[in-house]
C-alpha cells in the first residue's frame, strides 16, 4: 500500500466513524428528547467520551496555538451549539490544553441546566483565530437565518435564536461542516500541521 493509499484509507475510515458517530447522537438526542433517557444517561456518557476523541484524533490535541471551537449540546426540550475561540495572553499562543479546558467548562454549566455534550469540533492551530472565529461565528448566523426562512419559522426569525456565541435549535451536525468550511478558507493562517 502506498502512502497516498494509506492516507486515504485513513480518511475514509474516518469519515465513517465520524458518520456512525453523527447517527449515534441524533438517536440518542431524539431519546433525550422524548424522555426515554435523562442527560446523565450512560450512553450520552459515552457518546460524549467518542465524540472527544474524535475532535482529539484528528488534530494535535497538545500542541500550543490558538484555536476555534465547537461544542454542541442536547438537553431535553431543546440544543445548542457554542462556537468559540481559544487564545493566549498577550498575542502568544494558547497553551496545550486550554481547548480541553475551555470546552469542559461549558459543559459543566450546560449539565447543571440538563444538557449533554454531544459534539466537539476543534480546529488545529490557526494564526489569526479572532478572525476565524468572527468568520465562523459570522457563516453560523448566517445558515441559522436561513433555516428561518426556510421552515417559514417567524419566532426563529424575529428572535434570531442567537445569542452571542450560542447558537439555539442549531445541531451540531449542521454546524461541524460550517466549521469546515471556515478553516479550508482560513489557507495559510494554520500554526501548524493538519
Amino acid at each position: 500500500m502506498t502512502d497516498d493509499e494509506y492516507e486515504e484509507h485513513l480518511r475514509r475510515h474516518h469519515q465513517l466513524r465520524l458518520s456512525e458517530l453523527a447517527d449515534w447522537r441524533r438517536e440518542l438526542s431524539e431519546q433525550l428528547v422524548r424522555g426515554e433517557i435523562t442527560y446523565k444517561d450512560q450512553d450520552l456518557r459515552r457518546l460524549r467520551v467518542q465524540a472527544w476523541a474524535e475532535a482529539s484524533h484528528y488534530i494535535d490535541k497538545d500542541a500550543e496555538g490558538n484555536r476555534i471551537y465547537l461544542a454542541g449540546f442536547q438537553g431535553r426540550y431543546g440544543r445548542y451549539v457554542k462556537a468559540g475561540k481559544v487564545e493566549g495572553p498577550a498575542g502568544r499562543p494558547a497553551r496545550s490544553g486550554s481547548w480541553q479546558s475551555r470546552i469542559k467548562h461549558h459543559r459543566r454549566i450546560a449539565r447543571v441546566h440538563g444538557f449533554a455534550l454531544v459534539g466537539v469540533w476543534v480546529s488545529p492551530p490557526i494564526v489569526d483565530s479572532s478572525n476565524a472565529e468572527r468568520l465562523l461565528l459570522t457563516q453560523l448566523d448566517e445558515s441559522h437565518h436561513e433555516r428561518g426562512l426556510r421552515e417559514r419559522n417567524l419566532a426563529y426569525l424575529h428572535h434570531g435564536m442567537r445569542d452571542g456565541e450560542y447558537f439555539l435549535d442549531m445541531t451540531f451536525d449542521d454546524a461541524a461542516p460550517i466549521a469546515n468550511h471556515v478553516l479550508s478558507s482560513c489557507g495559510s493562517s494554520y500554526g501548524g500541521a493538519r
